[in-house]
């Protein structure tokens, strides 16, 4: 359980730099 959480977290985490990234590019 403990494991998959912090997968979960780092794939967030991931997700959410990504966004950013795209959401800089277009502004």
């Amino acid at each position: 359980l403990f494991c998959l959480q912090e997968h979960l977290k780092e794939h967030s985490l991931c997700v959410f730099f990504r966004n950013n990234h795209f959401s800089t590019m277009f502004k």
